[in-house]
C-alpha cells in the first residue's frame, strides 16, 4: 500500500508534474519513497527533479511553475534560486499561516522515471541513490529511516545501497 501525500502537497506536486512535464519533472523525496510502498512517512515537502539533461532549461522551469502556483491561487516567495536549485515557500490565501515547501532540483537519473497517478515519479533506484547521498552529507533520521525501510523490504540490500 502507499501513502498519499496530504492534500495541500498532492496539489504541489500536481502544479509542478504538469507544468514541469517539459523539462522532465519528477516527484522525489519522501513523497517518491512513499509513492514506491517503501516507508509511509511525514514529508516536510514536495521534491520535484528536473532531468539533468535538460538543466539549461532549468530557470525557464522554475518560473513555469512560479507562475502556475500563482495562477492556481496560491501565493509563492522564493527562499533559495539558483540556476540548479529553487527553494519556493507557498501558501494558500486563506490559510497564510501554513507555509509549504517546494524543492526544484536540476539532478541527475539513471532510470526514467515511472507513471503513478500522481504524476512521473523517480524510478525508486534513483530515489535510493539520492537516499544514499543524502545520509552521507546530510545524515538526518529521515534518511536512515527511509534507507532502513528499503533493506527491511528485502529490495535492497546494504551492499547494493553502498
Amino acid at each position: 500500500m502507499t501513502a498519499k501525500p496530504p492534500p495541500i502537497h498532492q496539489r504541489l506536486a500536481r502544479i509542478g508534474l504538469q507544468v514541469g512535464g517539459p523539462y522532465g519533472f519528477a516527484l522525489a523525496g519522501g513523497h517518491a519513497v512513499a509513492a514506491h510502498g517503501i516507508l509511509q512517512r511525514p514529508s516536510e515537502d514536495v521534491d520535484l527533479f528536473a532531468d539533468w539533461d535538460q538543466r539549461a532549461d532549468f530557470p525557464a522551469a522554475v518560473d513555469a511553475v512560479i507562475a502556475a502556483s500563482r495562477a492556481d491561487g496560491l501565493e509563492v516567495e522564493t527562499e533559495l534560486r539558483t540556476e540548479l536549485i529553487a527553494r519556493l515557500h507557498i501558501t494558500e490565501p486563506d490559510n497564510s499561516d501554513e507555509v509549504h515547501r517546494v524543492e526544484l532540483v536540476a539532478n541527475w537519473r539513471i532510470e526514467p522515471p515511472v507513471q503513478m497517478d500522481i504524476g512521473p515519479v523517480l524510478h525508486l533506484d534513483d530515489v535510493m541513490a539520492g537516499k544514499a547521498d543524502a545520509l552521507c552529507n546530510r545524515a538526518a533520521a529521515r534518511d536512515f529511516l527511509d534507507l532502513d525501510a528499503a533493506i527491511s523490504s528485502g529490495r535492497y540490500t546494504l551492499d547494493r545501497l553502498c
